[in-house]
């Protein structure tokens, strides 16, 4: 499916730059995929702790609201949509509760119809929403969202692999000094990959970017847990983060409500600068996702491990939804080529 650039909505028309950008974006996120330890793993969000089995309703929503009623939201859930959530890291294939990371929430609901932008090969009927702990992205300006990627694809390549080139380094190099004059650009990086969750199942997760919500409404999406706020002090280690998982899941089901902010009419909310958060925006629960319990006597966690290694294979695009969800803005358009591009090389 193709799509007209909702201007109306803030969208800014394609630079004619874009295919340089997206063509450098696709090579180094490709340079990001190379580990020698960690072959044809993904470039981004490499370590999945685990992909677990959960439930999707659709709300009720008030008349006051009836105007959300579109896409998948159009109608309350009779009986709950099956569905996969992929708790992820980042950057790293360890948990550093010292350096800190950015973390994932995919979630892959299955039972919806219609065509979508990139339909899952592999799953039919399925509709995917991606999200991380943090409220804001680290750049929406095309031109310095790929020099970032360059700067990432050097350093990554370095710290995995230990570098193969002379090339590289001095690559790093200058755009590393590059980088260290962009201060709002380095302070959004910063807050975005240094969270410390105790735990994934009490941490709030945001889309970062704005969706379509109907032919003439924007939205950003949150994922808001309804579990008690567990912070006590335990183990930190390099996999605390699928034991505290474990540990929650082993005592009943976690749960999260999805919202949407709603850019308003007038509204000073960007759509292509996903640094920005949209601060006071009207904010209505859509959704009820619940994350099932693992019964560890039935399934053993080594027999679990082995279920969630092999749904490592899944892949989630955000563009896996249908035209009243078309993702907003110039990234999310990259995205689109680049998510597919790196399915591909990573098969």
């Amino acid at each position: 499916m193709d799509f007209k650039i909702a201007t109306h909505l803030g969208e800014d028309p394609h630079d004619a730059d874009f295919p340089a950008f997206l063509d450098s974006i696709i090579a180094s996120n490709k340079k990001m995929l190379h580990r020698k330890d960690f072959p044809n793993t993904r470039a981004q969000h490499p370590k999945g702790h685990a992909t677990l089995e959960a439930e999707f309703s659709v709300l009720e929503l008030s008349d006051e609201d009836k105007e959300l009623r579109e896409g998948i939201f159009a109608t309350p859930s009779e009986t709950p949509h099956k569905a996969l959530v992929r708790f992820s890291n980042s950057n790293e294939m360890v948990d550093d509760p010292e350096a800190g990371d950015a973390h994932g929430m995919a979630v892959k609901i299955f039972g919806i119809k219609g065509d979508k932008f990139e339909p899952d090969p592999d799953h039919a009927d399925t509709f995917d929403l991606i999200f991380i702990n943090s409220e804001i992205f680290v750049e929406g300006n095309l031109k310095k969202y790929t020099r970032l990627n360059d700067l990432a694809g050097e350093m990554m390549d370095l710290k995995r692999n230990g570098g193969s080139k002379v090339a590289g380094v001095l690559n790093f190099l200058w755009l590393k000094f590059l980088h260290f004059f962009d201060k709002a650009q380095r302070d959004a990086v910063a807050k975005v990959s240094s969270q410390k969750p105790y735990s994934l199942t009490t941490e709030h997760f945001w889309s970062t970017t704005p969706y379509l919500l109907g032919p003439d409404r924007a939205v950003k999406y949150v994922m808001k847990p309804t579990n008690p706020n567990d912070k006590d002090a335990e183990d930190r280690s390099e996999n605390y983060l699928l034991k505290r998982l474990i540990k929650a899941l082993s005592t009943g089901p976690c749960e999260f409500t999805l919202q949407v902010q709603v850019k308003m009419p007038g509204a000073a909310y960007p759509i292509e600068d996903p640094r920005i958060p949209w601060d006071g925006a009207k904010t209505v629960d859509v959704a009820k996702l619940t994350i099932l319990p693992l019964n560890l006597t039935e399934t053993p966690e080594e027999d679990l491990r082995k279920v969630w290694g092999e749904r490592e294979k899944n892949t989630y695009n955000i563009w896996n939804v249908t035209a009243a969800h078309r993702p907003l803005g110039a990234l999310n358009w990259v995205r689109r080529k680049v998510y597919a591009t790196l399915k591909d090389t990573r098969r």
